[in-house]
Parts: structure tokens; C-alpha cells; sequence
């Protein structure tokens, strides 16, 4: 028991001593700076929804809200929307801005308040380039308008169906 007892003293020691000498701050800092340099060294056009790189980077921006607007094409079976979305930026190393949409969708543009800004398709994310346009705890709109005919992959998915709608008159 006495020997319990010092080893969870001496590691209670040990750790605030450690704690006490490193900077949290700086550490977060680095990791920021670390997760940067992963997204602009990414060699390939395929990620898992678990992707560690697209998650640290989402963790970066905090989402107020989100207003979508869409309307159909029936005939054509095709969906044409947009998306705002309202943050707030996290970090002062945020370079890409990471919006699930699904990848048969045609991204037509993507604007950060207001302003058209580069981004390219990796399977289904929009990578918004926002490189050096934000700076910690401001507040920013991206705006992303799309089309597409939606795939059906069963529940938690979108379809347009052909309905034979039948009346009944009654005299």
C-alpha cells in the first residue's frame, strides 16, 4: 500500500512539474502549424470520411448556422441548391475549409464572404482554398451553390420518385 501510495505521489509530482513547463498555447500552436502542413502536402484525391487531416482542419472553424436553398428539376431529376455557411475561425493557420457535399454534384462556385475562391473536389469534400483571407476568431460566409441528380443509396439519402397519383370522385 505504501508503495502505491509514492508511486501516485511521485507521478502527481511529476506531471504538474511537467505541465507547469510547457506552454499550452505553444503546443496547440505547433499543432495548428502541424496540421497545415499535412493539407498542403495531401498526394491524393481520396479520403475516408475518418481522414485525420480533414478532421483537424474542421476543427479549426466553428459553424454558427447553415441556410440552404434548393429547388428541382423534376423532369431532369436534378437538384440545384446552395449552401451558407456562418463561422468562426478557430486558428489563425487555417489554408482549407472542408464542406461535405456529395461528389456527383457539380460545384458551379464557392465564395468566402462574398469572393469567389479556388477549391478543388476530393471525393465528397469541397477543399475551400482560404490561404492567409482569415484571422483568429473572425467571423466569415461561404457560399456554395451546386446541381446535380442525386444517387439514392438508401435511407439518409435523396431520390425523386415517379408517383401515379390516382383521384376518387365521389358523387
Amino acid at each position: 500500500m505504501i508503495v502505491f501510495l509514492a508511486i501516485a505521489f511521485w507521478s502527481v509530482v511529476s506531471l504538474k512539474i511537467m505541465f507547469s513547463l510547457v506552454d499550452k498555447d505553444q503546443v496547440y500552436k505547433y499543432y495548428q502549424i502541424i496540421s497545415a502542413k499535412y493539407y498542403d502536402n495531401i498526394e491524393t484525391d481520396k479520403v475516408s470520411d475518418t481522414d485525420s487531416g480533414i478532421l483537424n482542419s474542421q476543427s479549426l472553424y466553428d459553424v454558427k448556422s447553415y441556410k440552404l436553398n434548393f429547388s428541382f428539376d423534376i423532369p431532369q431529376k436534378k437538384i440545384i441548391g446552395s449552401v451558407n455557411m456562418n463561422s468562426e475561425s478557430l486558428s489563425d493557420t487555417l489554408k482549407l475549409i472542408y464542406i461535405d457535399l456529395a461528389g456527383n454534384m457539380t460545384v458551379n462556385s464557392v465564395k468566402l464572404n462574398g469572393d469567389e475562391i479556388p477549391h478543388k473536389r476530393i471525393d465528397d469534400y469541397i477543399a475551400a482554398d482560404i490561404k492567409g483571407k482569415l484571422k483568429l476568431n473572425e467571423t466569415f460566409d461561404i457560399q456554395i451553390v451546386y446541381e446535380g441528380i442525386p444517387e439514392n443509396k438508401g435511407f439518409d439519402s435523396f431520390s425523386i420518385k415517379n408517383l401515379m397519383m390516382s383521384r376518387q370522385f365521389i358523387l
